[in-house]
């Protein structure tokens, strides 16, 4: 079953989610590329966090999975407490071996927030919008929908 999630929803979820998030005293942001960039700055604007940075974190070619690959980990500069952001946690298998490696190479606090969520996944992030029930296709991917542009 393929979910085709809207602008429009990507914008009510992102402002529930800044609304849980608000109090949770984060100073920086993390967007996992691709799909977590839209989140992370969306969220970075609601919630008026200036450090946003971004991760490439790789599993899947195509509807494909295969290993997990982290590159381009960020100098975090002095960030206190630090929301790790994605359209979705499927596997978890990407959103496990980031935070661990991320927790590993620096002294910041980390929480992690998603669109969606799987409930299979073998990580949970501490904030998510909806529970994902079957393959997503976000509004950004225009490659998924076989459209040219």
């Amino acid at each position: 079953m393929k979910l085709f999630y809207t602008y429009d929803e990507f914008e009510s979820d992102a402002r529930a989610l800044a609304k849980s998030l608000k109090n949770e005293g984060f100073d920086a942001i993390i967007g996992v590329a691709r799909g977590g960039f839209f989140l992370a700055a969306r969220l970075a604007y609601l919630l008026g966090i200036r450090g946003l940075y971004s991760v490439s974190v790789t599993q899947y070619k195509g509807s494909e999975q295969g290993s997990v690959n982290i590159c381009s980990l960020p100098k975090l500069a002095g960030a206190k407490k630090v929301l790790v952001c994605d359209d979705i946690c499927d596997s978890g298998a990407c959103l496990s071996a980031l935070m661990s490696e991320l927790r590993q190479s620096s002294s910041s606090e980390f929480g992690s927030a998603t669109l969606f969520y799987k409930s299979t996944a073998i990580f949970k992030p501490d904030f998510y919008a909806k529970q994902a029930l079957g393959w997503i296709v976000f509004p950004w991917e225009i490659d998924a929908l076989g459209e040219e542009f």
